[in-house]
């Protein structure tokens, strides 16, 4: 026994000083593990994979037990060399999760990775991560749609007959006339401000990737308790000094308008908590604008045919410019110098001086009823929508003169442009019920998509009962609208279609970047 002890010990030495002598690396343990942010376990210890493992001489088998949500966990026994590094890669299998998936009207197939999963409405299960599923229905365009698998999920979707250039996210249910739709800066939230409810309602952007979709509705403490909210803005303060040197984050702000009473509701993001009500001064205020060199917010007074420019700091009335009858749209240039106002009745498209608030250009068009209006990222160009001829214009700002016409379907509402501004987005209404446009459409309203380099309309698709709302998201990665009188709401992922995939587009704010590798389509 006393030998075998010796000879063990000789033989460790001589294996040591023949690694010191020869340089001999130590043993090291490389990990490469799927996905990157799975919990690892050696011997039952937690360990991550950022750098190399070094290891004890002569080790033993190893224990390891890889975990991560959405996953078939994984344990394995593994002997590293002796010396040197030895490389290890684990792969954890999704998990299935049961989903349903329906559509909004119609019956379509749905194919996943070239299998026909079935006929809508219909259950089945998905692996965990990002999923992409084809509809085919005869006399329709195929559509392609994306599904966020987190576990079990619901995911409404409309099968659009002309197709989409996008991938469709889903459909979802909301209050009553849903007049505008707006992303928060983080996009992780989409407010919804509701004409016929005593509030607004925020959709969580994350749970409905999931399927899982939740809408908190929040009303504002008008203690007359009356409707009518129109639109929503979000305001980004600037940090002051010492915050900055803090790094804190700058306050944002949201603000929603309610026409009936004339006043702002101003909340504190992501929290929405309540801060104050700012009066106006004018009837039945409208839409918002926000200048931040100007620190000041404009507000279009439909009846009262005038514009507030509020003060944000003090929440004061600085000034009411008068505009020609009914003002709507409005937009400040980047660098505050100027404001620019779109009246429906009047017809007129109009620029403000921001330094004395005088009109400095006006350009009339006969028998328009000019909507809404936004600024190209260089403020040279303006697009105005006239939903009396069914046309968006495309404005030279420094001349104030029209330089090309888009024509569209009826009652072209609102219009975005994508953050590179050469992509123009527009909801129609389609064409009014004849005894009110409060009442159902007699068909569904559809959604321009207009190339701006190439300057023609390039897409278009019917959606549901008068698309009123639209927003892009501020990176560009997803589309949203609101329907009206189907008091629903429509997300669509658009950034492949801005930026393609081949370019290296990164996962979607609010998701981690993908349980799984993009599905293989066909």
């Amino acid at each position: 026994m006393v030998r075998k002890i010796v000879f063990f010990l000789l033989a460790g030495a001589i294996l040591m000083a023949g690694a010191i002598f020869f340089r001999v690396e130590r043993p090291s343990l490389h990990l490469t593990v799927y996905p990157p942010n799975a919990r690892i376990l050696l011997n039952g210890k937690e360990i991550t994979s950022e750098h190399p493992l070094s290891l004890p001489w002569f080790s033993q088998e190893l224990t390891l037990q890889v975990q991560a949500d959405g996953y078939k966990p994984q344990e394995l026994f593994y002997r590293p060399h002796l010396f040197g590094p030895s490389h290890l890669s684990i792969t954890l299998e999704p998990q299935s999760f049961p989903v349903t998936i329906d559509l909004e009207e119609g019956s379509s197939t749905v194919f996943w990775q070239n299998k026909n999963l079935g006929n809508t409405p219909l259950s089945t299960e998905l692996p965990t991560g990002l999923q992409e599923i084809r509809l085919v229905r005869e006399g329709y365009a195929d559509e392609w749609c994306r599904l966020y698998v987190q576990g079990p999920g619901k995911f409404r979707l409309r099968h659009h007959p002309e197709g989409t250039p996008f991938k469709q996210i889903g459909i979802f249910p909301c209050g009553a006339q849903p007049k505008q739709v707006v992303f928060s800066p983080d996009e992780q939230k989409l407010c919804i401000p509701l004409l016929d409810e005593e509030g607004f309602d925020v959709l969580d952007i994350a749970d409905a990737l999931h399927g899982e979709p939740h809408i908190e509705r929040i009303t504002p403490p008008d203690p007359q308790k009356q409707r009518g909210y129109v639109e929503a803005l979000f305001i980004e303060e600037p940090a002051s000094p010492a915050a900055e040197q803090s790094k804190e984050t700058a306050t944002i702000l949201f603000w929603i308008s309610q026409m009936t009473t004339g006043r702002m509701y101003e909340y504190r993001y992501p929290d929405f908590i309540y801060q104050r009500s700012i009066p106006t001064g004018g009837s039945w205020s409208k839409f918002m604008a926000w200048s931040a060199p100007k620190q000041v917010v404009a507000v279009s007074n439909w009846l009262s045919d005038t514009v507030s420019i509020i003060d944000i700091p003090t929440g004061t009335v600085q000034t009411r410019l008068a505009t020609d009858p009914v003002p709507r749209g409005l937009a400040f240039s980047s660098d505050g110098s100027f404001l620019l106002v779109t009246t429906y009745d009047g017809g007129t498209f109009i620029q403000f001086d921001t330094t004395t608030w005088k009109p400095i250009q006006r350009l009339k068009f006969a028998g328009s009823n000019l909507r809404h209006v936004v600024l190209s990222p260089d403020n040279r160009w303006a697009y105005v929508s006239d939903m009396a001829k069914n046309r968006v214009y495309q404005i030279r700002v420094a001349s104030f003169s029209i330089e090309k016409t888009f024509t569209v379907d009826h009652n072209p509402n609102t219009i975005d442009l994508s953050p590179d501004g050469k992509w123009l987005f527009v909801s129609c209404r389609g064409p009014n019920n004849p005894d009110s446009y409060l009442l159902r459409s007699p068909r569904s309203g559809r959604i321009a998509v207009i190339n701006l380099e190439a300057g023609k309309v390039v897409h278009e698709f019917s959606t549901g009962n008068q698309p009123t709302g639209l927003d892009v998201s501020p990176s560009g990665s997803y589309l949203a609208l609101s329907n009206f009188l189907d008091n629903t709401i429509e997300l669509f992922w658009i950034r492949d279609f801005l930026e393609p995939l081949s370019k290296g587009a990164a996962s979607p704010p609010g998701l981690s970047s993908g349980p799984s590798p993009e599905t293989k389509l066909p």
